[in-house]
């Protein structure tokens, strides 16, 4: 299974600079060398964070810009990043009983689990809730705070096997 990661892209609304640099051209370029050399991968996943200061105007160009992916796409929010103003622009993006932004999905034999992790707070990772029946299985967390021993369960808990 071939992935594409992006991270960090900070955008600013189209037009800005950060730190010398514009953060939308560097994703249009990076989105057109996906697509004319990477068009075979499962999935681009992007995390962040999406943008430098959670401005609405920065998602609607995020959102614009990764359109253009040939291949399908998950954006994951961080820090710098803003839920609500996210949402809005996102409205399909899967959400929790306490709407933060939380899924798992299963694609060719491996299962994907998206978690903002506050505190200790990945509980509603659970057995019951069968993450781990496939061979692999990638979390893809968003903490200065998991705690050892989480991860410890996590990784007890996935099974690898090599085929």
């Amino acid at each position: 299974m071939k992935i594409i990661q992006i991270t960090d892209t900070h955008l600013m609304s189209r037009g800005t600079e950060l730190h010398g640099l514009n953060p939308c051209i560097r994703l249009e370029a990076c989105v057109a060398n996906i697509n004319e050399n990477h068009s075979d991968a499962e999935m681009c996943i992007i995390t962040g964070d999406l943008t430098e200061r959670g401005d609405i105007g920065a998602y609607q160009d995020f959102y614009e810009i990764i359109g253009r992916l040939s291949i399908p796409c998950h954006p994951l929010i961080g820090n710098h990043d803003h839920r609500e103003k996210f949402c809005k622009i996102f409205p399909n993006v899967p959400r929790d009983e306490h709407g933060l932004i939380q899924w798992k999905m299963e694609q060719t034999g491996v299962h994907f689990v998206k978690s903002v992790v506050i505190g200790s707070g990945m509980n509603w990772i659970n057995p019951g809730m069968n993450l781990f029946t496939c061979s692999c299985t990638i979390l893809l967390l968003r903490s200065a705070f998991l705690s050892w021993m989480t991860l410890t369960y996590v990784m007890t808990h996935c099974e690898y096997t090599k085929s």
